[in-house]
């Protein structure tokens, strides 16, 4: 569940953390397939404040700290839109605690997007304080402040949980106007302009101040594969087919270890779901007391308090989302909005439920209340329920599934044998291995001894008794109640939060590797890779190391280009391995090193030799290395991609040979092929190579193409004996340049077109939010002045030293 965070995430702050501390901006990526823009994929959050803040320590103890920092900003911001609902702030607690420990914020917090999520309660506060501003001061400070949180959430690096955000605000915004400003006396003029003008110019602004990192991703977006194979994919459905299969899930919000935990010591996780689950994405957890308190709030004062029925509007339509509801899901094929993931509204659907308990709980130890005893019957009815479906799961556990066991198992094979007659790929035997443990799983999930499975029916069962006993003394109620219900919270949330984001010893925190040392040591020009998904994609950084596989966001033309071999396959949904490395595609990428997993590993399909063997696998070294940078003589063009694939499957050999440009606007091409040798004694010598910047010394006899295979890319400029030079998109995927005979200096250097632009937006727009701030606390000073003056005018004058009753209530 967490092989984003291991394998993605930490090298990626690795080399961000890393080059930053050295002073330079890493905006390329020159360690993964050929190249890549690296903050245009967004998810290296290169500018998140959290991350800068924790540049200082060693790298290893900033996910602890960023983790930290991230549950206080999700409690701190949700704790203080509590306040401003003006409830108490036991109440106030116990939503920081249901929002800040839920199982969205729990699963998601080594990922970037939680570095988004747990800004969505700042989104919301300032958009109510907006909201309800009582003057144009107010109103210019809160829009000003809302820009900058705006601007944070978008540099913390996850686009589709910065739509889930401004999405959810957006109604937010829309319900609670309807409440607060559309019934008030104001023209129509100004209640438009408070609906559209004041917020569509907050976020606007906020994106202004993050174009350093959205201009970047708006110009990678269209390019990449992840954009091409999701548009594909999108298409509306009325119904969505399976619909009744996300109802299962709702179990969740009670037990969240229903249908297990990766977490448990166990064989690998595998859902108990016979249709796959994956934990982290279905989490609906928000703590079994404010799920109920928040059923309390609802019946307590739904009525009474407008803004609670905006939080259940917002929670029907999260959870609708996120489970696929009819008409519900509607929302989720919009345009754009069908490019994100719905399940992962339950970020909306945690914070709905966490505001609603903060009522239920006020409501709840409102003792003078005349509807105080139906709440709390109806309260400890609730607690009563979880309790006996927690019975009736252990009986379960207990009585059904053990003399069930044969039948599971006879049903678990027969599932197996479908799955191969399927998929096959493996022998049967695996297949039946899979299916035994999935069934002794299933024992050992729902036995009495496993805790974690019934604690929120031992919780409900201590809440029952607890009120019980809080009932036995009404001097005491309200104070002993709150308490209760803040205790509970934390212990429920805090055993269900404790073991899943693991803390290693630093030993075991990526250590040292004998191969991978081995490799780096090499002091040339090349690139690494290994079969399959050993040494995990992207892990390869870590130790220095380039790789032409992918993990992740790969253009849509490296995509392409690797899908021509034979060998490559896709290890996940963006995930580009390969069995083996024979094809002439992968060897001409400047391909030296090849590691196989096994101490006993066969070679990698590809004339090389053992270099290192240890128990881990062999370490391969190719007989022949091509260059990174070399010359070929002919040149064909290709009409579109699709036609440069048919190029390059016909004659794979060839690549070392000539190239094949892409338009738009190549050079012109002689239609007589011209021979090899009029290249004889021509060659190239690297002479820098840096990850934005490369030079290369050419001698040609001919007129011929430098063909580099990094990756071709908008931004990168080429200039040749200090004149630029139009670089052209080379087999599909990389570079080359038309020159001339003779000897040449050849820069490679990253440019990217949208830097200047995003600097002055960054400029211009942090201008306007500090001259925004500025003009407010100006305007605000003087209206209290002006209050002061007039209130001394009506108190008249005081004795010498002693405070008149205006300067006390001011102070």
């Amino acid at each position: 569940m967490l092989i984003d965070v291991v394998y993605q995430i930490v090298p990626w702050r690795w080399y961000a953390w890393g080059s930053l501390r050295a002073g330079h901006l890493p905006f390329w990526n020159p360690y993964s397939h050929a190249g890549a823009p690296f903050v245009a994929t967004m998810q290296s959050a290169l500018f998140y404040p959290i991350y800068l803040l924790l540049l200082w320590l060693p790298f290893e103890q900033t996910f602890a700290w960023s983790a930290i920092l991230k549950l206080w900003i999700a409690g701190t911001l949700t704790y203080l839109l509590a306040r401003r609902y003006r409830l108490d702030w036991q109440a106030s607690l116990v939503s920081a605690l249901a929002f800040m420990l839920s199982g969205y914020v729990v699963v998601w917090l080594g990922y970037s997007l939680t570095n988004v999520a747990v800004w969505l309660p700042g989104v919301i506060l300032l958009d109510e304080l907006l909201l309800t501003a009582e003057s144009a001061a107010e109103r210019l400070r809160y829009a000003a402040l809302l820009a900058i949180v705006v601007a944070v959430q978008f540099t913390g690096g996850h686009p589709e949980t910065c739509a889930d955000v401004l999405v959810a605000g957006t109604m937010y915004h829309v319900l609670r106007w309807s409440q607060v400003i559309a019934p008030s006396g104001v023209s129509w003029g100004t209640k438009l302009g408070r609906l559209i003008l004041l917020p569509a110019l907050a976020v606007l602004l906020g994106a202004a101040l993050a174009s350093i990192q959205l201009l970047p991703f708006l110009e990678w977006l269209p390019l990449s594969a992840e954009y091409r194979s999701r548009g594909a994919e999108s298409g509306f459905q009325l119904v969505r087919s399976g619909f009744w299969r996300y109802l299962f899930f709702l179990p969740l919000a009670l037990f969240p270890n229903l249908y297990g935990n990766p977490a448990w010591p166990l064989p690998p996780h595998r859902s108990l779901l016979p249709w796959g689950q994956n934990y982290n994405e279905d989490a609906l957890y928000v703590g079994i007391i404010p799920l109920l308190l928040a059923v309390v709030g609802l019946l307590a004062s739904r009525r009474r308090t407008p803004v609670l029925r905006v939080w259940a509007v917002l929670a029907t339509i999260a959870l609708g989302r996120a489970l696929h509801f009819p008409v519900i899901d509607w929302i989720s094929q919009l345009p754009v909005l069908n490019l994100g993931n719905p399940h992962r509204e339950r970020l909306v659907w945690s914070l709905s439920v966490a505001l609603l308990a903060a009522f239920g709980a006020q409501a709840l130890c409102a003792s003078e209340d005349d509807r105080w005893p139906r709440l709390v019957r109806d309260w400890r009815r609730l607690n009563l329920a979880v309790v006996s479906l927690g019975v009736l799961l252990a009986f379960m556990g207990v009585v059904i599934l053990p003399l069930a066991k044969p039948r599971l198992i006879a049903a678990a094979r027969h599932a197996a044998e479908a799955e191969f007659a399927r998929a096959g790929g493996y022998p049967l035997s695996l297949y039946y291995q899979r299916a035994d443990e999935a069934v002794s799983k299933l024992l050992w999930s729902f036995r009495p001894a496993n805790v974690s499975m019934y604690l929120p029916a031992l919780i409900a069962l201590a809440a029952l008794a607890g009120t019980m006993w809080v009932l036995r003394r009404p001097t005491q109620r309200r104070s002993a109640l709150s308490l209760l219900l803040v205790s509970l919270t934390a212990l429920d949330l805090t055993a269900f939060a404790w073991s899943y984001n693991p803390i290693v010893p630093r030993a075991a925190f990526y250590p040292p590797s004998k191969l991978a040392s081995r490799v780096a040591q090499d002091s040339t020009l090349f690139r690494f890779s290994a079969t399959g998904v050993d040494l995990f994609p992207d892990a390869q950084m870590m130790y220095g190391l380039s790789d032409v596989r992918s993990f992740d966001f790969s253009t849509k033309w490296y995509k392409a280009y690797v899908m021509a071999t034979p060998e490559a396959r896709f290890w996940s949904a963006y995930s580009t391995i390969f069995t083996d490395f024979e094809s002439p595609l992968l060897r001409v990428l400047n391909l030296k090193y090849i590691f196989a997993g096994g101490a006993d590993s066969p070679a990698p399909g590809v004339a090389a030799d053992v270099v290192s063997s240890t128990s881990a696998g062999r370490l391969w070294r190719l007989r022949a290395v091509q260059p990174r940078s070399f010359v070929v003589a002919d040149a064909v063009i290709a009409r579109n991609d699709s036609d440069a694939v048919r190029i390059l499957k016909q004659s794979p050999e060839a690549v070392y040979q000539r190239v094949i440009l892409s338009r738009p606007a190549p050079p012109p091409v002689s239609t007589a092929h011209p021979d090899s040798s009029a290249l004889s004694g021509s060659g190239v010598t690297v002479v820098r190579y840096e990850p934005d910047r490369s030079d290369w010394q050419v001698r040609l006899r001919d007129f011929g193409y430098l063909v580099t295979t990094d990756a071709y890319y908008p931004g990168w400029r080429a200039y040749v004996d200090g004149i630029e030079s139009p670089i052209y998109r080379a087999n599909l995927a990389f570079r080359a340049l038309r020159l001339s005979p003779g000897d040449h200096r050849v820069e490679y250097r990253y440019e990217p077109g949208w830097l200047p632009l995003a600097v002055a937006l960054e400029f211009l727009s942090a201008l306007v939010v500090v001259a925004g701030l500025a003009i407010s606390g100006a305007l605000v000073r003087k209206a209290r002045g002006h209050r002061r003056d007039r209130d001394s005018s009506h108190t008249g004058s005081t004795a010498p030293g002693a405070p008149s009753a205006a300067r006390s209530i001011g102070l």
